[in-house]
């Protein structure tokens, strides 16, 4: 191993969850190592240094630039930065960027701890300065952020009505969830109706056939991040043609 494998450290996540992180991803000794030590701030060449690669400095350039392209190194980063990102060196703008990205992201395990994690950060937010009261739409925000990961609409309905005592017509952004999981999980939007009263069920059906049912809302929650509403309207349209013709068919 390279002499600077002295300074290698495990950093606050210690050793043995790196370990954890490492069967979960399948990793190398050497990938494992790369993945800590970039966590915590080195450069590739620096972090290939760190975990033990071999060579001069434009040889460990080159093994650093791949390591650091490798799915599994990255996701390994990725997993280390959500539990420790006070560790990763980055300014509290680039940790809430990096949050917004994974939160939008393919991998849904990955999506809901970050969004996890920016709920934590914004309760200390809150509680160490004088940031102002939420404004009343955290679950529409949250519906906004992962609506599009797979299956986040059935994990949606989980969240807001698998007790039976709230209905489906009053969840929030109705449209971006309803049908989504109507295609995902038809079986599972079926157990949840069996669950509504018939004052439910009756005010589903007038929510279903109202395409402007929260507009005012769902117009606010997407300019914040500049989508257009015509542009969300258009996703929940191609949803729900496909249901009909698979219907039809």
């Amino acid at each position: 191993m390279n002499d600077e494998n002295k300074e290698f450290s495990w950093g606050s996540l210690g050793e043995s969850r790196w370990r954890e992180l490492q069967q979960q991803e399948g990793a190398t000794e050497l990938q494992l190592r790369f993945a800590c030590a970039r966590h915590q701030g080195a450069s590739a060449t620096r972090a290939a240094a760190l975990a033990g690669y071999s060579g001069d400095k434009e040889v460990l350039r080159r093994q650093g630039y791949q390591a650091n392209n490798n799915p599994s190194i990255r996701r390994l980063v990725e997993k280390a930065d959500l539990e420790a990102p006070e560790e990763t060196r980055l300014t509290d703008a680039q940790i809430g960027a990096k949050i917004d990205r994974l939160i939008r992201g393919p991998d849904g395990n990955l999506a809901l701890k970050a969004i996890e994690l920016r709920q934590k950060r914004e309760a200390a937010a809150k509680e160490s300065t004088d940031w102002p009261d939420a404004d009343g739409f955290s679950y529409e925000r949250m519906v906004r952020e992962i609506i599009n990961v797979p299956f986040a609409s059935t994990f949606l309905l989980g969240v807001f009505c698998d007790t039976g005592h709230t209905a489906l017509s009053c969840i929030p952004m109705f449209h971006e969830i309803y049908w989504r999981a109507l295609r995902d999980c038809p079986e599972y939007v079926e157990k949840l109706r069996s669950q509504q009263s018939a004052e439910m069920l009756q005010d589903l059906k007038e929510r279903i056939a109202d395409a402007d049912y929260q507009r005012e809302t769902r117009t606010k929650i997407w300019a914040e991040i500049g989508v257009d509403i015509g542009y969300a309207d258009a996703q929940i349209h191609q949803v729900r043609s496909a249901l009909i013709k698979e219907v039809a068919q």
